[in-house]
């Protein structure tokens, strides 16, 4: 039987992949550069930490990636308390069916945690969850599957009796690894996303229920 859900955040229980998008596109383009949305996509799940180390490796952007993560932080909350209805369709009512079944919850999410925070209190989701954990607090982030090998492990439950939420490759990739599994959520917002290896995939959040997982364990 099912122990614990784990969600991802951005793409998952929120639609926030524009939003980080439209920050580092402009970011970008403050220094002269042109980054497409298309382009955008290859980040999904990854943390800031991450998107900035690769991307100036890529270009000479004048400011180290810590720096250019920070900024990226700022203007995310920013962005994020312009933008009250952005709760994914489907999420509350998930939420409520799982705590009305004494289910364990985490959020495991790229995010740095001064953001997931934010995300929590600004659309009051604590009372569903147990615990977050974000990618600032593991070695590896995704696809590397340290974060949620961490959650399962904080939530005190096997990773045989969970089952993930994903909207990335890298998170998909990262639930694989380690021996969770994963149900992929097709986000249009979160580009192309190979979500093959997930266990099943909806184009729906709504269409997720703890019965559906019950039948993945």
């Amino acid at each position: 039987m099912l122990s614990a859900v784990i969600f991802d955040m951005d793409g998952v229980i929120i639609d926030s992949e524009p939003l980080h998008t439209r920050v580092v596109i402009d970011i970008m383009k403050d220094f002269g550069i042109d980054i497409s949305w298309e382009d955008m996509g290859r980040f999904a799940g990854n943390t800031n930490a991450m998107l900035w180390e690769k991307l100036t490796g890529e270009y000479a952007l004048g400011m180290s990636a810590g720096e250019l993560g920070l900024l990226q932080h700022e203007k995310n909350l920013e962005m994020l308390s312009r933008n009250q209805d952005i709760l994914i369709p489907g999420i509350e009512r998930l939420l409520k069916e799982i705590k009305g079944r004494k289910i364990k919850t985490a959020i495991a999410s790229s995010s740095n945690l001064g953001f997931i925070e934010a995300v929590v209190n600004q659309f009051e989701l604590s009372p569903y969850f147990e615990l977050v954990v974000s990618g600032q607090e593991v070695k590896r982030g995704k696809p590397a599957p340290d974060i949620f090998i961490e959650a399962a492990k904080r939530l005190d439950v096997v990773p045989d009796r969970c089952v993930i939420i994903e909207d990335s490759k890298h998170g998909v990739k990262a639930a694989n690894s380690a021996g969770i599994k994963v149900i992929g959520f097709i986000n249009p917002n979160s580009g192309d996303q190979d979500l093959s290896s997930a266990d099943i995939i909806v184009d729906s959040i709504g269409k997720i229920n703890i019965d559906m997982m019950n039948l993945l364990l």
